[in-house]
């Protein structure tokens, strides 16, 4: 068996030792395992110490022999914050610790030692090439921007698995555009981007327009490159950026393609050399709508007013003044009410009160109408027959007088209107005029009788005078009740 030791064989095991600094027994004489326990301990020599006897192999002063050393091997450089381009292949450099040699490898992870192999980097992330006995290791390009792990695996292993690379050296931001950005175009319109998504841009990158599901980099890679999309602006191609790389304009001229989705590709000015050429928009840089002018005219229409301020103390206020309104309105009327019974005659409250008309009058039937109606019109016969009779008004006397003073001898009573139905007419002149008998009258709307009609007739010519009416003459002045 072997003991890692502290110092000298026959003292202590090193602390942070797997299974106590002891190994398990050998089978052959010549390995040594000891067994699943990771090694903590700070990379670097060990002393190992041999125990001959597997039976007196119990404690530490049984590991007397001096057998050899024993390395840990692991990076010792501090994590740190790295940065590469997207698209381009990036060098990692400044590692450094005991034993390390170009077949030690690294690759991007999500968490060192766990899962699987990133698939948003060429070649599953892992470095292609080592350089200075381990120093220098070089990624494969990337195809999107993002924040990932660089992790480390002693080339002493396989390092097949993403759980080989156990060994976190640093995060590693790769710069570029986000490739699940969407922006906004509108047909008719200039097109800009003025926000565009993503890290380390910079001023002079650009942007490509083609169709939706193209591969960038496949296309960059052929010979005739990407489809051009009809009516775009500059055959797609943006002018180069400004505002550190996320501003982008396709200039003055107006979009006339298709409403729709379209796809963006990607060139960085730095890794390019210029983004001259079709092979430098490699990278996937998000999509871009084109909508339709009826969603720019809702867009751009004007700013809906903004919501009052404090609309929920109005409320608040009318539930406090409102009450307040009506408690001081009853208090009025009930003062009022007082005051009033105060000054009015003795007897029950209210019975000097004016009542209130009703608000809906009761609807009378045809036959109460048709009553009231031959009512109105009796008294209105009534009131001319009194009329006529009176003296100064075409009464018997005097119609008799005019009759035999007018030259023509016709008389003047029927200068009056005559309100008196016209089959009645000739009668009733007949029995007030000339005092003859006149049939019964008719009953409008009251018992009138015969002997009451001959005795209005009698008496015509004894009607007193109505003040202003008579014109001063001799029969008038002479008239008595």
């Amino acid at each position: 068996k072997l003991l890692i030791a502290e110092s000298d064989c026959g003292g202590d095991a090193m602390p942070g030792s797997p299974n106590g600094g002891e190994s398990f027994p050998s089978v052959d004489g010549s390995t040594f395992d000891w067994g699943p326990e990771p090694t903590f301990l700070t990379p670097g020599l060990y002393r190992m110490c041999w125990c001959a006897a597997v039976i007196t192999c119990f404690k530490p002063a049984d590991y007397a022999a001096y057998s050899g050393l024993l390395r840990i091997k692991a990076p010792i450089t501090p994590q740190k914050m790295r940065f590469c381009p997207l698209g381009r292949e990036c060098n990692i450099t400044g590692i450094s610790g005991p034993g390390l040699h170009n077949g030690d490898r690294v690759a991007v992870l999500a968490v060192c030692g766990e899962g699987e192999f990133t698939t948003k980097f060429t070649r599953n992330g892992v470095s292609i090439a080592t350089y200075g006995l381990g120093e220098t290791y070089t990624l494969p390009p990337s195809l999107t921007f993002g924040r990932f792990r660089v992790c480390w695996c002693a080339g002493e292993t396989l390092c097949v698995r993403g759980a080989d690379f156990d060994t976190d050296l640093g995060g590693l931001e790769v710069g570029g555009p986000d490739a699940s950005a969407v922006y906004v175009c509108y047909e008719w319109q200039p097109c800009s981007i003025s926000a565009m998504e993503g890290s380390m841009l910079q001023a002079g990158d650009m942007l490509r327009l083609v169709h939706a599901g193209t591969d960038c980099a496949a296309s960059a890679a052929s010979e005739l490159g990407p489809e051009l999309v009809e009516g775009f602006p500059r055959g797609g191609v943006a002018l180069p950026a400004d505002g550190a790389g996320h501003s982008y304009t396709w200039g003055e001229d107006l979009v006339r393609a298709v409403p729709g989705m379209y796809d963006l590709c990607y060139c960085s000015f730095e890794s390019s050399g210029g983004c001259t050429a079709q092979r430098d928009f490699h990278t996937q840089g998000g999509s871009l709508r084109v909508g339709d002018s009826k969603e720019y005219q809702y867009v751009t229409r004007p700013a809906d007013n903004e919501d009052r301020q404090n609309d929920s103390l109005y409320a608040i206020l009318l539930a406090i003044v409102l009450p307040a309104l009506f408690c001081i309105a009853g208090l009025v009327g009930w003062g009022r009410k007082r005051l009033c019974g105060k000054a009015a005659p003795p007897g029950k409250p209210g019975d000097h009160e004016a009542e209130a008309p009703p608000l809906f009058k009761a609807r009378q039937s045809f036959a109460e109408m048709a009553q009231r109606k031959s009512k109105e019109m009796h008294q209105v016969k009534k009131v001319l027959e009194i009329r006529l009779a009176a003296p100064g008004f075409g009464g018997a006397n005097e119609g008799r007088k005019r009759d035999k003073a007018s030259p023509t001898g016709a008389s003047h009573i029927a200068d009056m209107p005559d309100f008196r139905f016209k089959e009645q007419k000739g009668q009733a002149q007949d029995a007030i005029g000339w005092g003859s008998e006149s049939p019964r009258s008719p009953n409008y709307g009251g018992d009138f009788g015969v002997n009451e009609d001959k005795q209005l007739g009698n008496s015509l010519d004894e009607t007193p005078a109505l003040p202003g009416t008579l014109s001063g003459g001799e029969d008038a002045a002479a008239k008595k009740p």
